[in-house]
C-alpha cells in the first residue's frame, strides 16, 4: 500500500513538474501538448449595415462560426434582425474585411439564404467544407436579395474567441 502511495506521488509530481493541470475531470494539457488555436475556438461577428449602404432596411444581429473537429471545415449561424418581413437575404462567410471582400469561403452554395419572419427576424445555418486559416481576416455578409448580390445591407468582421 505505502509502495502505491510513494509511486502516485511520484507522478503526480512528474505532472506538476512538466505543468500539466490536473482537474477532477482528468488531466488537461501539458505546455508540450498541442494546442487549440483561438481559431479552433471559433470566431463571432456583430452585424450592422455599412456606411455606404443607403437602402430602408435597418438589418443587424450576429454570427458565429465554429470548426469542426477535423479542422477542414465550419459551421456558420447568423441570426438578424431589422429586415423587411417575409424577405430572402443570401449571406456568406467571405475572406477580407467589410469593405475589402476578397470571395465567399466555401461554395456559395453552402450556404442557406435567410428567411425572414413577420417581426423581420431570420436565422440559419451552414456547414462548409473549407478551413479558415487561423491568421486570416474574414466576415460575414448579409446581401439584399437572391437578385441583388451585390448590395450589402450588413456585414460584421469575424474575430476570434
Amino acid at each position: 500500500m505505502f509502495a502505491r502511495h510513494i509511486a502516485l506521488v511520484t507522478a503526480l509530481g512528474a505532472l506538476v513538474a512538466t505543468g500539466t493541470v490536473i482537474t477532477r475531470s482528468g488531466v488537461e494539457a501539458s505546455p508540450d501538448s498541442p494546442r487549440v488555436t483561438n481559431a479552433d475556438s471559433g470566431w463571432t461577428a456583430t452585424l450592422s449595415a455599412p456606411s455606404s449602404y443607403a437602402g430602408d432596411e435597418h438589418v443587424f444581429g450576429s454570427a458565429t462560426v465554429s470548426p469542426d473537429k477535423s479542422g477542414k471545415g465550419f459551421t456558420a449561424k447568423v441570426n438578424i434582425a431589422g429586415a423587411t418581413p417575409k424577405s430572402t437575404h443570401p449571406w456568406h462567410v467571405h475572406k477580407g474585411t467589410c469593405g475589402n471582400d476578397q470571395g465567399v469561403v466555401g461554395g456559395g452554395s453552402s450556404y442557406t439564404p435567410i428567411t425572414v419572419g413577420d417581426d423581420g427576424k431570420g436565422t440559419s445555418s451552414a456547414k462548409v467544407s473549407a478551413p479558415l486559416d487561423p491568421g486570416g481576416s474574414y466576415m460575414v455578409n448579409i446581401h439584399a436579395s437572391p437578385t441583388d448580390m451585390k448590395t450589402i445591407v450588413a456585414c460584421g468582421p469575424l474575430t476570434k474567441q
